[in-house]
């Protein structure tokens, strides 16, 4: 029997659900993610978790030559506006479960702890929509959908390349009634770090979280929010430059560490289909009004299975055809991961000695803001919505103004 190292560990789970005798069970190590560990009493020495290891060996997938890439969104406004960026995973999740199908991904749980789980109605889809920068528990989620799968029925599984490339392993066979679809992934921020986040949160406005999105789009696309709604109806907005754990996130203080070497950040996906943002997405034509605060998906069709079932909901995309060049343009991580910050040892060292909000001041605000930010940051909640909207949409038309300007030189 053997275990990937605790450093090369992606905490999939793929092990723990592999193992019929419950002799590993999942415990977090001193940063907060999730460890699978042995009972060696329990063990029958049989090979099914190493067996169903990613890390100690990649599952085959079977991939187009070339993927096929589109950029675009939803044709309904509402899927759109309720999404991250354009709306694509929405687009897929439906057409599955119009068939009576089975959708799985990211969902909050109880307290807001991030867990995967699955849906069966159109209605409980947004549980599932919208990015959740937080490693997600797998818990028991491949056993279930290798049961819904086992009773032919069709089954979207979501999730981060390697939670695919795990799911993957554990079936150890392909079924036709599969559609994986991955993400193009920053990679994973520490749960412990999140709960750490919640809590300095609610002493903050002295309430309980009731509602968190952590892509908020009502100002913008490309300068998300992270938005928080309290029990005492106060609301938090909180820009990605200025809100603590998104700042900490961006600067790679607390992702796991595997993510820093990630095997799966490359062209060769896990999933029949990726989707990401589609970043630096330029206006063409009236279409793209507003794009800016919309939002632009990414998607690329790895399989043939995957170029056939996008097929089948394409009308719902307002989408255009684009090439792999053009794709490795907007997300790095389609191509290697972020290395770690050269601040998270110490981050880790004084986390065992510092409070939260001594944290953020040493580390997650450590440079002044710009003025744009100052004038944009809503770090001291004002009632200047508008202003801020309007601030928002100038400086970006600003930015793509003098883009054009550069680019006609």
């Amino acid at each position: 029997m053997k275990l990937c190292q605790e450093k090369d560990c992606v905490g999939c789970l793929a092990c723990v659900n592999s193992c019929s005798w419950k002799a590993l069970t999942i415990q977090e190590n001193s940063e907060g993610f999730a460890i699978p560990r042995l009972n060696l009493s329990l063990c029958r020495n049989c090979g099914a978790c190493s067996r169903a290891c990613p890390i100690l060996q990649q599952p085959a997938i079977s991939r187009l030559s070339e993927p096929v890439i589109y950029s675009g969104w939803a044709t309904a406004a509402k899927v759109r506006s309720s999404c991250s960026s354009g709306g694509a995973f929405y687009i897929l999740a439906e057409r599955i479960l119009a068939t009576g199908g089975v959708v799985f991904g990211a969902s909050f749980g109880p307290n807001l702890e991030v867990m995967h789980t699955w849906v069966e109605h159109l209605e409980d889809l947004p549980q599932l929509t919208g990015s959740k920068y937080v490693q997600s528990n797998i818990g028991d989620s491949f056993i279930q959908a290798k049961k819904f799968l086992e009773q032919k029925r069709q089954v979207l599984f979501s999730g981060t390349p390697c939670q695919i490339a795990g799911l993957q392993k554990f079936l150890a066979q392909k079924y036709p009634t599969l559609l994986t679809v991955d993400l193009i992934c920053h990679g994973v921020p520490s749960p412990m770090i999140f709960r750490e986040y919640k809590q300095y949160m609610e002493k903050r406005f002295n309430s309980r979280i009731v509602r968190l999105k952590f892509r908020d789009k009502a100002f913008s696309w490309i300068y998300f929010n992270m938005q928080i709604l309290f029990e005492n109806q106060q609301q938090y907005i909180g820009t990605y430059f200025e809100d603590p754990y998104l700042r900490g996130f961006l600067q790679n203080l607390f992702l796991r560490p595997s993510c820093h070497n990630c095997l799966f950040a490359k062209v060769e996906r896990m999933g029949d289909i990726t989707i990401a943002d589609w970043w630096q997405y330029e206006k063409k034509n009236k279409e793209d009004r507003n794009f800016d605060t919309l939002g632009v998906s990414l998607l690329m069709c790895n399989t043939e299975y995957g170029k056939i079932f996008f097929d089948t909901c394409k009308e719902k995309f307002q989408g255009h055809r684009r090439s792999l060049a053009e794709a490795l343009k907007t997300n790095v991580c389609l191509q290697h991961s972020f290395p770690p910050s050269e601040k998270r040892e110490k981050f880790w060292a004084d986390h065992n000695s510092l409070s939260f909000p001594e944290l953020i001041d040493r580390y997650m605000f450590p440079k002044p803001l710009t003025p744009i930010e100052r004038l944009l940051s809503t770090r001291k909640q004002t009632a200047e919505i508008k202003v801020k909207i309007f601030c928002l949409r100038i400086w970006n038309w600003s930015i793509r103004k003098i883009k054009s300007l550069t680019k006609a030189e």
